[in-house]
């Protein structure tokens, strides 16, 4: 009995750390494109920031390719969910400065990302049987 509780809480902790390095890099990924934006509005060199935010999104994508594998069914969809909408606002960042598109919205996608994100820590937080 006792192997088996201590294998469930090790695979619970395993899930909590993914789930909070996911969110949490994220949130870093999100932080990357917004420099992007400053710089390209400062008329910056925009290299450095867009490698930062390169580097972030790899990392996202591998903890996210992990959620697969560990979650339940609405973990994995709002982690996609989270990650998608990263990625929207990430290509959004890139046709601004490239061709100097339409200036992104700031609010209007950080509403949306704080939505996406609320929404993986709800599921995560139930999956964890932990209080949200």
């Amino acid at each position: 009995m006792t192997y088996l509780i201590q294998t469930f809480n090790w695979k619970r902790e395993t899930r909590r750390q993914v789930y909070a390095n996911f969110a949490g890099k994220s949130c870093i990924w999100l932080e990357s494109i917004e420099r992007v934006k400053s710089a390209i509005e400062w008329k910056f060199e925009t290299e450095p920031h867009w490698d930062r935010a390169n580097a972030e999104r790899a990392q996202v994508y591998g903890l996210r390719a992990q959620i697969d594998l560990l979650g339940k069914d609405p973990t994995r969809k709002t982690a996609h969910d989270l990650e998608c909408r990263i990625a929207e606002i990430n290509n959004e960042m890139y046709e601004y400065g490239r061709d100097r598109t339409p200036r992104p919205d700031a609010v209007k996608y950080r509403k949306k990302f704080d939505q996406c994100l609320n929404e993986f820590q709800h599921a995560a937080s139930a999956e964890l049987r932990m209080r949200s």
